[in-house]
Formats: structure tokens, sequence, C-alpha cells
């Protein structure tokens, strides 16, 4: 599965020049993917085998492709995703570099990826490529090029692919960083506008009631329940039913039905 076959000197080996400025001038992560499968497309193409690429990125166990060169390479990669496995799950996960000179070739195929073979056979792609990113963290990723010829990849194709891997690691790195970032920014603002709704409810039901904190949030918990919301919605309805207006749409309840007492 890991040995390449040397045919020729491959057009992308005298490429990483090319690689690095692409990188220079790209104006973000999602431009630099672009270009990047749009580059090995072009340069891998020629008057007798057609070549896709695509990147595959996995997070939490879920993959998905980020980018490709066309809806070939993304459906390619799609049917990896639906067996579970494949070639670029596996350079992704392992880390490490699959080659498939035909998938024609069912001796070639590990047992663990199932009817991959038999998902692939209709498809016109007889060689896969995958090498891994280098990520950090939870994430995983892999460049993917698939070809319409047998033996497609040769030694110098497979190193300047490795080589391109290992420059495109760090912006990807970087962006699945800001992406947990933006996450985790998203997760907060929504705790803290979550817990100020309820506490200006609770301020309200307080001087409502003229109760304590305790027995305020002990009346929010009992309207909650018995109209089967969250507490975050029952504590906009407080506050929407005291200034007019309802302050956080997503805290709203989906009952269109009349707005009971909350301190009944």
């Amino acid at each position: 599965m890991m040995d390449a076959e040397h045919n020729a000197d491959s057009p992308v080996g005298d490429g990483v020049e090319q690689l690095q400025e692409l990188l220079l001038d790209s104006e973000d992560v999602q431009a630099f993917l672009d270009g990047l499968v749009a580059y090995f497309a072009e340069e891998l193409t020629s008057s007798e085998q057609q070549v896709f690429c695509a990147v595959t990125m996995m997070r939490e166990r879920t993959a998905v492709t980020v980018a490709s060169s066309g809806p070939q390479a993304a459906r390619m990669d799609e049917i990896q995703y639906s067996i579970g496995d494949g070639p670029c799950m596996t350079a992704a996960r392992n880390c490490e570099t699959v080659l498939l000179t035909d998938v024609l070739d069912s001796t070639a195929l590990p047992m663990q990826w199932g009817n991959y073979g038999a998902g692939v056979a209709g498809s016109g792609i007889r060689s896969v490529l995958a090498v891994p990113l280098l990520l950090d963290g939870e994430a995983q990723g892999a460049l993917n090029l698939y070809s319409t010829s047998a033996n497609a990849f040769d030694r110098s194709a497979v190193a300047a692919a490795e080589r391109s891997a290992v420059r495109a690691s760090p912006m990807l790195r970087l962006a699945v960083q800001a992406a947990q970032l933006s996450e985790t920014n998203s997760d907060l603002m929504a705790a803290m506008r979550s817990r100020t709704i309820i506490d200006m409810a609770l301020g309200i039901l307080m001087a409502q009631n003229r109760c304590g904190h305790e027995e305020a949030f002990r009346i929010l918990q009992h309207a909650a329940a018995a109209r089967e919301v969250r507490l975050q919605s029952i504590a906009a309805t407080v506050v929407a039913a005291v200034t007019g207006s309802n302050i956080d749409a997503d805290f709203s309840s989906t009952d269109t039905g009349p707005t009971p007492d909350p301190t009944a």
C-alpha cells in the first residue's frame, strides 16, 4: 500500500516555489486550500490522465472535505466517509502516506476498508494518493489525490505531495485553533447571555413576590417544569412580560399559546 511506482519525473516535483508563493499570496486558509487542490489537479492532469484533489479534515470522529478541485474528488471522499474508512481516513488517522497504484487490485485493499473497492469500482478512478496533514490536538487531516490512470503517482509526486502537506499544515493548525477559539467564545457568550436573562428574571420575581433569591429561583424552576421549557425560556418570558419586548429570541418559548403567570 505504501510503495510508489517511479515512472517519470512528476511535474509537481519542481513546484515547491509555486506552492510557497500560493501560501504567501492567499488571503486566508480557505483560499490557500482552494488554491492547493486546484494546483495539484492542474499540474498532475495530462492528456493521458486526469487528476482530482481534495483535503479531508477529521475532528471528533467526523470526517469532512474542506476543499476539492471538483465534485469527483469530493465524491471519492464521501465514499470513504459512508464506509467509515479508506485511504484518506487512514492517512489522517495514522499519520502515514497511503498510495494505491490501482484500486481495482483487490489484493492491495486492507480488509478494514470493507466495501471500499466496490464503492469506487465504477467511479473511473484508478490511483489514489493520500498524504497526512500534520495537525495538533483533536483534528486530523489528509491531502487526497485521485487519478483516472493506474500507477499515476511516481516517487517524485509522492515526495512533492508530502512536502506540500508539511507546508500546508501550519496554516491548517491555525485554522483549527481559530475555529476552536471561536466555538469556545460562542459557548461563553451564550452562557453569559443565559445567565444575564435568568438573573434579570430572578430580580423581577423577587420584587413581585417580595421574596429572596432562593425562593425566586424555585418559582422560576416550577414555572419552567410546568410549561416543559428550559429555564432560560421561562426567564425570557418573565423579562418580556415586564419590558414588553423579547430581549432574546433564542431563549423564547416555541409555545404560541397564552403566556401563564410564571409565579403561579
